[in-house]
């Protein structure tokens, strides 16, 4: 599982951190799978952790990333849905800069689902 690797290597100090930051919101529910470690919402997916491919930093991936990009300087990438903000030392985590992300990424959350409700019923 990639949540003992991200546990048990030179990033682990990040990987709490960040984990703490998220799971400080009740509503958040963490899913443990052998790729990465995903933090949810209620409505889908707010986060992703996990320990760099050639292990050179720490990438949280966040679901929502590519509607913060333009409000969030820090996200990177040009997939069609996911932004990353890549760790390489503790003191890189900004704790007010994760936790306004997480709660603007749940609010999208919200307004994608209740979206997709009002389309249902037309």
């Amino acid at each position: 599982m990639q949540y003992e690797i991200d546990m048990n290597s030179q990033y682990k100090d990040i990987f709490k951190k960040l984990e703490s930051i998220i799971l400080s919101y009740k509503n958040i529910k963490v899913v443990k799978n052998a790729k990465q470690t995903s933090y949810s919402d209620e409505y889908k997916v707010v986060v992703m952790l996990r320990v760099s491919s050639d292990k050179k930093y720490f990438v949280s991936s966040w679901g929502c990333g590519s509607k913060l990009a333009n409000k969030y300087k820090q996200l990177s990438g040009n997939g069609k849905i996911v932004r990353q903000i890549n760790f390489q030392n503790l003191d890189d985590i900004n704790e007010k800069l994760i936790k306004e992300i997480i709660e603007e990424s749940m609010v999208l959350n919200m307004e994608h689902y209740e979206l997709q409700e009002l389309r249902k019923r037309k």
